[in-house]
């Protein structure tokens, strides 16, 4: 399993390899923000299908 805070900084650094604008990155960051926040009131530290779905 992956921690949710690593696969979010990858996807992070991997959006910004790309070019994406600092626009699209204040989106996709306040989103990830909200998805980490979510897994964190679950007591999740790893990414799980089944909690993300929830």
């Amino acid at each position: 399993m992956v921690a949710v805070s690593e696969l979010v900084s990858g996807l992070d650094a991997e959006l910004v390899r790309l070019g994406y604008k600092d626009s699209t990155m204040k989106w996709y960051r306040g989103n990830w923000g909200r998805l980490e926040r979510f897994f964190v009131s679950r007591g999740e530290q790893e990414f799980s299908l089944e909690t993300a779905m929830a």
